[in-house]
């Protein structure tokens, strides 16, 4: 993980992932235990229960601390994701919905 110390970053190892190895809990985790174990805004919901708009949400809420561009890209979110994906649980977003969703931007743009 990366994690801010003063002005820099620094990287530090949780575990390691649960691609090669079956996972424990302790030395492999899997991708939610992970989470678990950081302090991050969407580590206070479930995985399973956070949508689209939930994680846009945190995370501009995360930006707009950091960034003079997060007001643009809220509204860029709201115009764009949230009407066709906001609804979506994270973990249920498939591949296919959101190549569906980009060739829809891309139709929008041609117009």
């Amino acid at each position: 993980m990366r994690e801010r110390d003063g002005g820099d970053y620094r990287y530090r190892t949780l575990g390691q992932a649960d691609d090669l190895a079956p996972m424990d809990g302790r030395d492999v985790l899997a991708f939610d235990q992970a989470l678990r174990l950081v302090t991050h805004p969407c580590a206070a919901a479930p995985v399973g229960k956070l949508t689209v708009s939930k994680a846009l949400e945190d995370h501009l809420d995360g930006l707009a601390a950091r960034s003079k561009h997060a007001t643009e890209y809220r509204g860029a979110a709201e115009r764009h994701i949230v009407p066709v994906l906001g609804g979506h649980r994270v973990d249920r977003l498939t591949k296919t919905q959101i190549e569906h969703w980009l060739a829809g931007l891309v139709r929008a743009a041609k117009v």
